[in-house]
């Protein structure tokens, strides 16, 4: 049976932890005036992320930091936050740069037969006649669509292309060889 395309939300790389907090849903900008106020860009679609009293992770080598949101209000296409305890402009520059992440199990269910692109990253792609075409290790956002990177092709994230993704197999089956795209090493 077939599903519908992978859709994505930005990912960080793998943490060995159960609950790994790797998911990147904003991007701190810079400081916004002297009250540890921060200008974010936010990588997701959901307000509730930023929603006074949302927890957001930092992580550091040092290890992980909890920032609660104290207020959140919107500026043209970003966000700008305070966190509790980030109170001044030095320690909203501490901030900078630094990407604000949910734990996977913050993420809302999805619809039958869409992904998160964390979730796609490594599986196995295949055709429907049982031909490896690699492994995913990218999806590129478009606009018209996702494309799905293997080290060997290319392949529409659409329903036309793909027959259906297994992530308890870990795999992606290609309805052919027609949906494909050479790349990587030749």
């Amino acid at each position: 049976m077939s599903k519908p395309p992978p859709k994505t939300e930005r990912s960080l790389q793998n943490s060995p932890s159960n609950d790994p907090c790797d998911i990147c849903v904003a991007v701190v900008l810079a400081p916004h005036g002297r009250g540890g106020e921060v200008a974010v860009q936010p990588l997701s679609q959901c307000p509730a992320r930023f929603a006074p009293g949302a927890e957001l992770y930092v992580n550091r080598v040092e290890g992980t930091r909890t920032l609660v949101v104290a207020a959140a209000r919107p500026q043209n296409r970003r966000l700008l936050l305070l966190f509790h305890g980030v109170d001044s402009l030095d320690a909203a520059e501490e901030l900078r740069g630094a990407a604000l992440c949910v734990r996977r199990s913050q993420l809302a269910p999805l619809p039958e037969g869409e992904y998160y692109q964390f979730q796609l990253l490594g599986l196995l792609v295949r055709t429907a006649q049982g031909k490896p075409l690699g492994s995913v290790t990218e999806v590129l956002e478009t606009g018209a669509n996702d494309v799905l990177v293997t080290e060997q092709v290319l392949v529409p994230a659409i329903k036309e292309a793909i027959e259906w993704v297994d992530l308890e197999a870990g795999e992606i089956v290609v309805r052919g060889e027609e949906w494909t795209v050479p790349h990587g090493k030749q």
